[in-house]
């Protein structure tokens, strides 16, 4: 027996126990504790734990044996039992935030019945506070939400504080979006919950709130997402038949809740494949929006707008009627009432959708009328106020001037044309004898018969409407324009001569005169002096006189002066001229 104990005590000595030789009782020892609080204090539970203080320094640590526990609520009597004799800790436990102070640990010897008196006095009771601030996606503040904090900040206990915004509970009066509760007890730690979010929100889950030292602020941000839906748009004939085509413009957009969202059947934004049914989801519940049809399906008038508020699924019905149209007629006549082929028309706005413009041309673009004169455009819209204006004239006429019409059923417009009045240029060519010449050229700028560019007449050729040579005609001249006319090629043997400018009234002539450009004699004509500066002729006495070789004729005078050939005694006299 004795070297079994000698055994038991090496085996715990090797494991680092303590040796205690007396630690065991037969029996139960009882330790009875009286508990004392202030008259009129705050009835809480209060739980005493005894602990075997095996090393024998008064504190509870690892090598300790834990006896027993009591609870006794308020004030009070418990026993703990204790089959292990020695130094024991008494120690109280209370209850999270507390109304009293920790009463210090209490040492006692068991060897027999002990009894222990532990008394508490109430604390003041350090606090702080929780706010709680409410935000969405983009930080912007959300009012209307309601929390439950459990337990309770301000008492520490069960039931849970219901606190709403701008409402119950809260102490942040006057600035939604933010709930605040002071009082809150020091070492309390509170589950925040989100029991109703701001509407059209989703709740945002749950946050821990824990004061840790007097005075301090606990903040906690709850970020909502918003609660989605979807909006259905049915299109609709009178007979409930579905009608693809429309767009609609949905304001605001009901997925940002700014801004505006177009909505195209079967394209932009529509989510649903079916034509006649368009279909938008993501959509935040709540938004109030305006759902406008801009453009109805094909031969429909837009129905009215609506407004919806949206839910989790929330559909909307337009119904369209038949859009009314007219036709338009524009019949193009002469001063007798004769029909005028050719004309072409610019009709504004486009009377087959009410904007922009549209070009008619007589038997050609948009006409629906085969007779020449007659212009047609049916499927007009009604109602509208548009202006006819003519571009382009028949051949030869002036265009009318613009007309305004209302289109109705079928609305007719005339326009006479007036015959254009036109005029002639007639260009004689002769030499400084008058006698005509043949073979020039001339550049007419502009060209009289449109009024832009320029003309080139060759005589008895391109554009001349005379056959008689030295004689140019261009007629169906555009009057009232200032015409500058060149000689580009001069008749053989002959100097081109200068630039004429002509302004048509009726029929203009204009005499062009060319001078030879060959020698006489022998001798040189000093290279052909300009004959502007010439005196008359009668003065020479005859070509006969020349030697040749004479020096240049510049200061002659001007060949206005020259009195004709009959001063010159025959050109027998110029020596072979």
């Amino acid at each position: 027996m004795k070297r079994l104990i000698l055994i038991a005590l090496a085996l715990a000595l090797a494991l680092g126990m303590a040796w205690a030789p007396a630690v065991a009782a037969v029996e139960p020892v009882p330790i009875t504790i009286h508990k004392t609080i202030p008259a009129g204090g705050p009835i809480e539970a209060f739980t005493f734990e005894a602990w075997r203080d095996i090393n024998n320094n008064g504190v509870i640590d690892a090598g300790d044996i834990f006896v027993g526990q009591v609870v006794i609520v308020g004030a009070g009597t418990g026993v703990i039992y204790s089959t292990i004799m020695g130094v024991t800790i008494i120690h109280e436990v209370l209850i999270p935030g507390s109304a009293y102070q920790q009463s210090p640990d209490v040492i006692v010897q068991v060897s027999c019945e002990v009894e222990v008196v532990i008394h508490n006095e109430a604390q003041v009771q350090e606090v702080g506070q929780i706010v709680i601030l409410k935000k969405d996606g983009a930080g912007n503040a959300l009012a209307g939400a309601t929390f439950e904090i459990s337990p309770n900040p301000i008492t520490g206990e069960l039931p849970a504080l219901t606190i709403v915004d701008e409402g119950l509970n809260d102490e942040a009066i006057g600035i939604p979006g933010v709930l605040s509760v002071s009082e809150c007890k020091v070492c309390v730690t509170c589950t925040v919950t989100e029991t109703v979010p701001p509407a059209g929100y989703t709740a945002a889950p749950p946050q821990t709130a824990h004061v840790t030292t007097a005075g301090e602020t606990v903040e906690l941000t709850f970020i909502n997402t918003p609660e989605l839906g979807e909006l259905i748009i049915q299109k609709v004939d009178g007979a409930g038949n579905a009608l693809a085509g429309a767009t609609f413009v949905i304001t605001p957009d009901p997925k940002t809740g700014a801004g505006a969202m177009t909505l195209v059947d079967n394209g932009l934004n529509d989510e649903d494949p079916a034509e006649g049914t368009l279909k938008v989801t993501g959509c935040i519940i709540g938004t109030v929006c305006t759902v406008e049809e801009t453009v109805a399906p094909a031969g429909y008038v837009p129905a009215p707008p609506q407004t919806v508020t949206i839910s989790a699924e929330v559909a909307l019905t337009f119904v369209n009627e038949k859009e009314e149209r007219g036709q338009l007629k524009i019949k193009k006549v002469d001063k007798c009432g004769g029909l005028l082929g050719g004309a072409q028309f610019l009709i504004e706005p486009n009377p087959k959708t009410g904007t922009g413009s549209l070009t008619v041309v007589d038997n050609g673009l948009n006409d629906e009328d085969p007779t020449a004169g007659i212009l047609l455009l049916t499927d007009c819209l009604k109602g509208i106020t548009y202006t006819v204006t003519e571009t382009v004239p028949p051949p030869g006429y002036v265009a009318g001037p613009p007309q305004t019409v209302t289109v109705a059923c079928e609305q007719y417009l005339k326009f006479v044309n007036e015959k254009e009045e036109r005029g002639q240029l007639k260009i004689k060519k002769v030499d400084n004898c008058g006698r005509l010449l043949a073979g020039a050229q001339f550049l007419i700028e502009p060209n009289p018969k449109t009024g832009t560019g320029s003309l080139t007449v060759v005589d008895n050729g391109l554009n001349d409407e005379d056959p008689t040579a030295g004689i140019l005609l261009v007629t169906n001249c555009l009057k009232g324009i200032t015409y500058t006319v060149t000689e580009t090629v001069a008749p053989p043997g002959y100097v081109v001569g200068p630039p004429q400018t002509v302004t048509i009234a009726c029929e203009q002539c204009l005499k062009f005169v060319n001078y030879r450009e060959s020698q006489c004699g022998s001798g040189c004509w000093g290279g052909w002096w300009s004959w502007q500066g010439w005196g008359g002729w009668s003065g020479w006495g005859g070509c006969s006189s020349w030697s040749g070789g004479w020096g240049s004729c510049s200061g002659w005078g001007s060949s206005s002066s020259w009195g004709g050939w009959s001063g010159w005694g025959g050109c027998s006299s110029w020596g072979g001229r």
